[in-house]
């Protein structure tokens, strides 16, 4: 249970206690003097307003240095238990440092002073008997003043004076005033045009769990409550917390603090600042084209690309930029990208690619014809009216192949890219960045260079036989 102390005025004179009226010989300082008794009469024990004045009247006490007063003792007047409707009833407290504010002692005047919050605004009555009788009345309080006032509205109803026995104002024993929180504001994150998530950390609550807290912000710098604001409330103890930012100008410059309440008052955050967004960027688009295409196209992170004009493609790009669009005459794509690839298609569709993985070939032929190739780093493949195919590749040995060839690829890279085409071929690629070039119109002609190997050396020069064979009981 918290116990309190008493706190005089250096000394018990009209110094340093004052009243806006008083009546002889009952003297402010009479009231704050603890070495004048509570019982008997009370001439030189008590203070009196004047004749007749009952009403609107200050009290001022002069600590003589600033102390945290958390409680009013006081006992009402009376005179050997009589007059007791005397006593003053209705009040108010106040604090203040201004020496000025304590030589003012005009009702209506309250510049320079604090109003205090307490437990009741009222004082009791004295009991009717020539006895002490102590009352206390709690006061909010965690600022330490010099100079406090009481404001007597009115009285119990005695027609002649109002006054009071003894007043003193309390310290509490071992309290630690409560002051604003500590907060940090980190970066705001999860910026889009018109959203955002602000960032607070309560490093220190100020002796009292805060009652609200969240982030505040405007455009034109050290924001507060007052502005936009994204608040929650309960009690809250030190810790990170997170708070929705809604409502944001796309394109716009912002200015955030964070902030933590309790009864001391608002503390805020450094300052932070963000940009957001321009408007209209679209993370997911889909194109339909009269010429038999489809693109299905998505921008973060990634594109994927369907054609059905006799070729599928299948992409797997990630952006670091942007992509332009630019078609003509069936397609014509233009894509920036970071690093770097650039695609140009039309109606025949030639791309550059270059490959730094091995790639294994697997052919296999309507006419009798099953080849395996094994290849090195890069395939350059142009196909004209007919499809003809050059591929290059470790040794040297052309095959030409007309009408009904089915080629199969199985192609091992390292990065993003998978064509499926399904004019008679299949291809699936995975590429690096840049650089392999496919033009493609109809037919088949593959030139093929392989790497020496008996087996399928023989196998090629059989299936040759076998044509020649074929191409022989026809002419006959």
């Amino acid at each position: 249970m918290a116990t309190y102390t008493s706190q005089y005025p250096p000394a018990q004179s009209g110094t340093y206690v004052k009243a806006t009226t008083s009546y002889a010989n009952l003297n402010p300082y009479f009231a704050t003097n603890p070495a004048k008794t509570l019982t008997g009469p009370y001439l030189y024990n008590a203070w009196s307003t004047a004749l007749y004045v009952i009403t609107n009247q200050r009290f001022h006490i002069d600590l003589g240095s600033a102390k945290i007063i958390r409680r009013i003792y006081y006992e009402n007047i009376h005179d050997s238990g009589n007059y007791t409707d005397k006593g003053v009833k209705n009040f108010t407290l106040w604090g203040s440092n201004s020496s000025e504010a304590f030589a003012d002692l005009i009702y209506e005047h309250d510049t320079g002073w604090t109003q205090l919050p307490t437990s009741k605004s009222y004082f009791d009555k004295h009991i009717v008997a020539d006895q002490v009788d102590p009352k206390y009345i709690t006061v909010t309080n965690s600022t330490e003043y010099r100079y406090y006032a009481f404001k007597f509205a009115d009285s119990y109803g005695q027609v002649f004076s109002a006054g009071v026995r003894r007043i003193e104002l309390q310290t509490e024993d071992g309290y630690i005033p409560v002051v604003i929180p500590t907060v940090t504001t980190p970066a705001v994150s999860d910026i889009a045009p018109t959203t955002a998530t602000g960032n607070g950390n309560m490093t220190d609550n100020g002796g009292e769990n805060a009652s609200k807290r969240g982030v505040c912000w405007n455009t034109t710098g050290n924001p507060t409550v007052a502005e936009d604001k994204s608040e929650e409330t309960d009690s809250f103890g030190t810790g990170a917390f997170t708070r929705p930012m809604t409502g944001l100008v796309p394109d716009t410059h912002y200015y955030v603090k964070a902030y933590a309440y309790n009864s001391a008052g608002y503390g805020y955050g450094g300052q932070v600042e963000f940009d957001t967004p321009p408007a209209g960027v679209e993370y997911e688009k889909t194109l339909t084209e009269s010429l038999g295409l489809v693109d299905k196209v998505v921008k973060a992170p990634s594109v994927v690309k369907a054609e059905p004009l006799g070729l599928l493609d299948t992409y797997s790009r990630t952006w670091a930029a942007y992509r332009v669009h630019s078609e003509i005459l069936g397609l014509s794509d233009t894509v920036v990208k970071m690093p770097a690839l650039v695609k140009t298609e039309s109606l025949g569709l030639a791309d550059t690619v270059v490959a730094t993985r091995l790639l294994i070939k697997v052919l296999t032929e309507l006419l009798g014809l099953s080849d395996t190739v094994k290849k090195d780093t890069s395939v350059i493949k142009a196909e004209a009216l007919g499809l003809v195919d050059t591929l290059t590749k470790g040794v040297a040995l052309p095959l030409s192949e007309i009408l009904g060839l089915l080629d199969t690829y199985d192609r091992v890279w390292s990065a993003q890219r998978t064509y499926t085409e399904t004019l008679g071929l299949d291809d699936r690629v995975s590429k690096h960045v840049s650089l392999h070039a496919l033009t493609e119109v109809l037919g088949l002609l593959d030139s093929i260079s392989y790497t020496p190997n008996p087996t399928i050396l023989t196998k090629l020069i059989r299936k040759l036989i076998q044509l020649e064979d074929i191409g022989g009981d026809k002419e006959d």
